[in-house]
């Protein structure tokens, strides 16, 4: 499995691709420079003295950085496809193509924190960046992507979304700013407008909640697909409105279960860390570890290994192991007791 975010059309992510375009430049460069002072014939790395077997073979370029640019490029979070986010991405590549209508097919992503919900959300807006129209002379934004406001009012989700299509909020009144959405969104040639953390709105009072339901039922009017995203107490809150809950499909992020899916989903993350060395976390020990600290959902699987992986460069043993894992595990409890 390759852990390249992938489109439709197997175009991988734009800020992925400038990552490895950046570190096979600065490995090639190096490894001249290490044949010259060497007078050798090979392509040796600093790390790469073990077999690389284990890792994607654009990996193996990452290997050769040094501890910081290695550390820094694990650190950064990567997105990782897997069958069931396949699946999301592929209802919102159909909901992105519907053809505009008065009543629009609409989206809720249900999942809790952790569930990998935004950052696919992310992936999927940089498979659809903004492209230039010289003509027009402006942008043409396909997808808009916003966040609850955290003191939640129609007026000021309607700034949110102006601002996600690089507009300047407005200080006029709700119904102003309502009109203002309305027009850029058609001038823009927007077809989604992607809502996250809409469990914020339960914040709100029972009026303000109706009418920010109100407000995001008024998008698929005007022929716009709207995704939500949020908690499972969103789903609580569409219930209350049973026309926006009819209008919108449920879309449940599924925990993991510790089985041979989720072995696999840890052969893809380790083929894809820049260690020198395998560490077998598909392995049923290290399985069941990891398991345990993630509970299931895979943005806690990321940053547990992310950071075993940054201990393993850092104590140069460039694998992970029982240890360094034992060392995860406890540094999670503690962050949780706090």
């Amino acid at each position: 499995m390759d852990f390249r975010p992938k489109g439709r059309q197997g175009d991988p992510s734009h800020a992925q691709e400038q990552i490895y375009r950046g570190a096979d430049r600065r490995c090639r460069t190096r490894i001249r420079r290490r044949r010259f002072a060497q007078g050798a014939h090979s392509t040796t790395r600093h790390s790469c003295e073990h077999d690389l077997g284990h890792l994607d073979e654009r990996v193996v370029l990452l290997a050769a950085l040094h501890k910081e640019e290695r550390i820094n490029i694990v650190r950064r979070r990567l997105f990782i496809p897997t069958e069931n986010t396949e699946r999301l991405t592929g209802k919102l590549e159909d909901l992105l193509l519907h053809p505009m209508g008065t009543s629009m097919p609409n989206l809720l992503i249900v999942g809790e924190s952790g569930s990998g919900k935004t950052t696919l959300l992310r992936e999927f807006l940089s498979r659809h960046p903004r492209i230039e129209d010289a003509q027009r002379e402006c942008s043409i934004i396909r997808v808009a992507y916003c966040e609850t406001p955290p003191d939640p009012n129609p007026g000021a989700l309607y700034n949110e979304i102006l601002q996600a299509l690089s507009l300047p909020p407005s200080w006029k009144n709700a119904d102003f700013r309502r009109c203002a959405v309305e027009s850029a969104l058609q001038f823009l040639r927007t077809g989604m407008v992607v809502i996250d953390e809409v469990q914020h709105i339960l914040v709100a009072g029972a009026k303000t909640q109706f009418a920010l339901l109100n407000a995001i039922k008024s998008l698929s009017n005007r022929g716009i697909a709207t995704v939500a995203c949020g908690t499972k107490t969103a789903m609580g809150l569409f219930a209350k409105d049973p026309q926006i809950d009819r209008r919108f499909e449920r879309y449940d992020i599924p925990h993991w279960k510790l089985d041979s899916a989720f072995r696999r989903l840890l052969l893809t993350l380790e083929r894809n860390l820049p260690l020198g060395m395998p560490s077998r976390l598909s392995d049923r020990d290290m399985a069941t570890q990891l398991y345990k600290i993630s509970r299931g959902t895979i943005g806690r699987l990321w940053r547990a290994v992310s950071e075993a992986a940054v201990l393993a460069i850092q104590y140069d043993v460039e694998h992970i192991n029982e240890r360094i894992l034992n060392d995860v595990m406890m540094a999670t409890i503690s962050a949780r007791d706090d």
